[in-house]
């Protein structure tokens, strides 16, 4: 459990420092909860890939945004719990990882 913390972790870091340039909006926030919310929501690997392709698609659209300190924690707290739904569903953390890049 202690590594999958520090992997949630890192995964919440990779992320905020690949959105520090412009500002995320409110949706960009809420698209990224949602998509959390949907991966929590998985039964299988099919659906934790379709999310994770989405969660990709959405931090390339917004990773040159940047983050406002009220969003931070919001965006924060999303990723980690996406990547804990994620694990759970059998994706890796290099894939996870990959998709903040």
């Amino acid at each position: 459990m202690k590594n999958r913390l520090g992997t949630t972790a890192l995964s919440a870091a990779l992320l905020l420092a690949a959105l520090l340039a412009c500002k995320t909006s409110d949706d960009d926030v809420k698209k990224l909860e949602t998509i959390r919310t949907d991966a929590c929501a998985c039964t299988d690997k099919p659906c934790a890939d379709q999310q994770l392709a989405e969660f990709k698609s959405h931090v390339q659209k917004i990773k040159n945004k940047g983050v406002s300190e009220a969003h931070a924690k919001r965006i924060t707290e999303a990723t980690k719990e996406l990547t804990i739904c994620l694990m759970q569903q059998g994706e890796s953390v290099t894939d996870i990882q990959a998709a903040t890049q």
